[in-house]
């Protein structure tokens, strides 16, 4: 129950702007949390809230609602991608040695929190033509910001007219989404872990081959002298789609 309701409030309230920009803006989030964990310490917060004005756990023994309190907060604490180094090593350290002691409850907690942070950050494994969809909500979100940074005068962190897309997906599932799903698989080693790690495979190899279409179009377009179009990552995407929906229609034959 406690992993349930911390997976419906971990991104609750987002105000879809990041930390970094928060702490800049001197936004009154960053006033209330401090400058770690600001948006993690948001959800926790009004996570909270809800429960309190909601009386869900009204029924329960007050020890037994400050236990789902906890779990709900350290495992929405634990989604903060700059703590990721600390929770990988702490992980890795526990799957490598082939014990883990389920009574203990440090233990527990650290599974607990490695499986949000899995489903923090589950797009790279969903079926391509689902994932590719939330990528481009994803990124819309981060040009976004990058529009407001530029309209007050900050560093822009991601510009629509320049931040390669495909690029950028690639790098995050290579580098963030792939370790961490392959300790989980060694951890679990399920068939549902094994068909995650597929799927982010895929989906990498899709943004790679994404990238090389779109950096070959724009040689080819500076070699004719004529200005690169900003849509020639959407057409090679669309033709990436149409071929995923011909090898899933063909795949249920």
């Amino acid at each position: 129950m406690a992993m349930l309701l911390a997976a419906l409030t971990h991104d609750i309230g987002h105000p879809g702007v990041n930390q970094d920009f928060l702490i800049s803006t001197s936004n009154h989030l960053a006033h209330i949390h401090g400058d770690k964990s600001v948006l993690e310490r948001h959800h926790c917060q009004t996570g909270r809230a809800l429960l309190v004005d909601s009386h869900l756990l009204d029924h329960l023994p007050d020890t037994q609602q400050q236990q789902i309190v906890c779990i709900m907060n350290e495992t929405i604490l634990a989604t903060d991608m700059a703590r990721n180094a600390e929770f990988m090593t702490q992980f890795q350290r526990v799957v490598c040695s082939g014990e883990v002691a389920f009574t203990e409850q440090q233990d527990r907690m650290l599974v607990c929190q490695m499986l949000m942070k899995c489903a923090d950050i589950s797009n790279p494994c969903r079926p391509w033509i689902h994932s590719r969809r939330w990528s481009h909500r994803i990124m819309e979100e981060f040009y976004r910001q990058g529009d407001f940074e530029k309209e007050i005068g900050l560093k822009v962190s991601y510009d629509r007219h320049t931040t390669n897309m495909a690029k950028a997906q690639s790098g995050f599932f290579e580098f963030v989404g792939d370790p961490l799903f392959t300790l989980w698989d060694q951890f679990v080693s399920s068939p549902l872990s094994k068909q995650l790690c597929r799927n982010l495979d895929n989906n990498k190899a899709c943004w790679d081959e994404i990238f090389a279409q779109v950096e070959e179009q724009d040689l080819e377009t500076h070699a004719q002298g004529l200005d690169s179009e900003d849509d020639d990552e959407d057409n090679v995407i669309e033709d990436l789609d149409m071929d995923s929906e011909v090898h899933s229609d063909s795949s249920t034959d």
